[in-house]
């Protein structure tokens, strides 16, 4: 990976990442490997909410990189886009106080509308990361969950795509043999 115009480009999105904000495993992960990928020679961005939990010495470090709005449901919230820079990593906190200003990171009547909120920002923010990140495919850790979008790129019914060891949930053609195979 010496060379700069062959470097890996990943972008990590993940609920938790240590030292700014760990409730667990998740945290770890995300707090570690990121740097490891930085010392083989990629560049890294990590997305992570900007709870109101992270230290403020680490506040005081962040910059604002980006604002914009994020379409949830019959709404539009404000997305910010803070950078710090920590041990070779960039992080990128996604700001928006009504789901993030809280006390802990999870276990609040409304997780699924915030991490929904926090899976659209991360998708909209990708062109904003541009041109410094050419984004071409993606994994993300989101929440607790491991998700890989659908490659297929297609909006029909009958997707065929097996990003994972199964087609993506937009195949119908799929769903209905599973559903069909179980007594």
């Amino acid at each position: 990976m010496a060379d700069s115009s062959k470097k890996m480009q990943i972008v990590f999105a993940s609920a938790e990442c240590a030292p700014f904000v760990k409730t667990g495993g998740l945290g770890d992960v995300a707090g570690s490997l990121p740097a490891a990928l930085v010392r083989a020679g990629a560049e890294v961005i990590v997305m992570v909410p900007k709870y109101a939990t992270i230290k403020d010495e680490y506040k005081a470090q962040m910059e604002h990189f980006s604002d914009f709005y994020v379409s949830l449901g019959w709404r539009n919230e404000y997305c910010g886009l803070e950078k710090l820079e920590h041990d070779g990593v960039t992080y990128m906190f996604v700001d928006n106080e009504r789901y993030f200003a809280r006390d802990y990171p999870y276990g609040f009547f409304d997780d699924g509308e915030r991490f929904a909120f926090f899976s659209k920002a991360i998708t909209e923010s990708l062109q904003h990361l541009r041109p410094a990140l050419s984004v071409t495919s993606s994994t993300a850790m989101t929440g607790r969950r491991h998700w890989r979008p659908c490659s297929c790129a297609s909006s029909t019914r009958a997707c065929r795509c097996t990003t994972v060891s199964r087609p993506c949930s937009r195949s119908t053609t799929w769903r209905s043999r599973a559903s069909s195979a179980t007594p």
